[in-house]
């Protein structure tokens, strides 16, 4: 079984790896030929009326009076975090989710991960792994930080998401069984679309409780925010992710002006105009193009793959899954 499942894996990621190679040699490859090639996924277009329906959801949820994006631009600015204390905020609620990650699926002994602040990138945080178990994490400090983020950053990059999956499969495949496949990560390939929705369903998996302890923690600091409604917010953004699927469809296979776009985008989302320009950004750079569709549609996976069990999520965690496996068995 682990042979066949091995087998599995490595064709899907050369299939991923051969696309990217004749996009990059200049031969014709669609967007959407693209995104299935490369991360095993359909992308398809979201109707205005499923838009529209997100958007009224997350109406009811944010407080105050007036136009919703200028009602979510105030909730957001009220818990921003001065660049200055960011990491202050961060390194503590690592060490809670480090805590709890330990707790559910273990961590081999002596992981380590750090965190710096950096600048001018096209993404929000970045986890380079840097073997040995050791990661250094990136946060981007473009577009302002705000507390209710801080818990699913760093489940993201670090607990237990993208370092701890790294951590595990070094330990396990890489050392334990000689898979060297395991010591490299390859953009473009069906192992990022399972790998991001593990990061993205990172903080979830830890259940509700995790998220609680880290706002006590942030409260402590002088950055509370209301756990319960924050996770009733993000549920509400996930249905608006599409949004950015639309995005990269008009940007890449139907060939639209990024203007006219970015306003598309303005119209069906609450982001500020910073963080729309970011996005935007990462949709438009050649290597991360279709990369931006593998986020809200690997959480999707992910989540109905592990159905809130431990031991199915530490499965992604130290097993060799691709998509198709993860939804045959879903």
């Amino acid at each position: 079984m682990g042979d066949r499942q091995r087998s599995r894996f490595l064709a899907a990621q050369l299939d991923g790896v051969a696309a990217t190679a004749e996009r990059l040699a200049g031969d014709a490859l669609s967007y959407k030929e693209e995104v299935r090639r490369c991360y095993g996924i359909e992308v398809d277009w979201v109707e205005d009326d499923q838009l529209a329906q997100a958007l009224d959801a997350l109406d009811r949820l944010i407080p105050g009076e007036g136009p919703l994006r200028e009602r979510y631009k105030v909730w957001q600015r009220a818990s921003e975090l001065p660049r200055d204390r960011l990491l202050k905020a961060l390194d503590p609620v690592k060490d809670e989710l480090r805590r709890h990650t330990q707790s559910l699926f273990g961590l081999p002994g002596g992981e380590s991960a750090g965190v710096e602040l950096v600048a001018n990138q096209p993404w929000l945080g970045f986890n380079y792994y840097l073997g040995g178990l050791r990661s250094r994490i990136a946060v981007n400090t473009d577009v302002p930080t705000v507390a209710d983020f801080v818990p699913t950053l760093v489940a993201h990059e670090i607990y237990p998401g993208h370092h701890t999956e790294h951590c595990w499969k070094e330990e396990l495949l890489v050392r334990g069984r000689g898979q060297l496949e395991e010591s490299i990560f390859l953009i473009g390939t069906p192992q990022c679309l399972v790998s991001e929705g593990i990061a993205s369903h990172a903080l979830s998996s830890l259940g509700p409780e995790a998220e609680s302890a880290c706002e006590a923690v942030l409260a402590g600091l002088g950055h509370g925010y209301d756990a319960e409604l924050s996770r009733a917010v993000r549920s509400a953004l996930r249905r608006l992710a599409a949004v950015y699927d639309n995005a990269g469809i008009m940007l890449h296979e139907q060939r639209q002006d990024p203007d006219d776009v970015r306003g598309y985008v303005r119209r069906w989302s609450v982001d500020t105009d910073e963080r729309i320009d970011k996005k935007m950004e990462f949709q438009l750079h050649p290597v991360w193009r279709a990369y931006s569709s593998i986020y809200e549609a690997g959480e999707r996976l992910i989540e109905r793959w592990s159905a809130g069990k431990p031991d199915r999520f530490r499965r992604l965690l130290t097993e060799q899954l691709t998509p198709a496996d993860v939804s045959a068995q879903a």
